[in-house]
């Protein structure tokens, strides 16, 4: 909440964000549901996102990760929204002969 009344002030009574990141995009380029180090995420969103700090922001304040001791981990919503994005992953590739073999996708 602090965040979003510095945000306002910045932008001069404006708190929401110029744009969006799609954080269903984001947490796929997560591998695992675990913890991770301070600059694990960091490396991993930069695949997703050119701008991956505030990717890794919007994690935070939309309650889908948390950090705490330099430490992220996925809280409960984020956790169940990875989970949903690796299994509609799993069905593409199942789906598509081309991308279960690796190959290029000629879909």
């Amino acid at each position: 909440m602090a965040q979003t009344k510095r945000l306002a002030k910045i932008r001069g009574g404006h708190a929401d964000p110029m744009f969006y990141v799609y954080l269903p995009a984001a947490i796929r380029a997560l591998p695992e549901d675990r913890e991770y180090g301070e600059m694990e995420p960091t490396r991993l969103l930069s695949h997703a996102n050119c701008n991956y700090l505030l990717v890794r922001r919007q994690l935070i304040e939309e309650q889908w990760m948390t950090r705490e001791n330099s430490v992220y981990q996925f809280t409960e919503t984020g956790r169940r929204a990875w989970r949903m994005e690796k299994e509609l992953e799993e069905a593409a590739r199942t789906l598509c002969g081309c991308c279960a073999e690796n190959t290029a996708c000629s879909a």
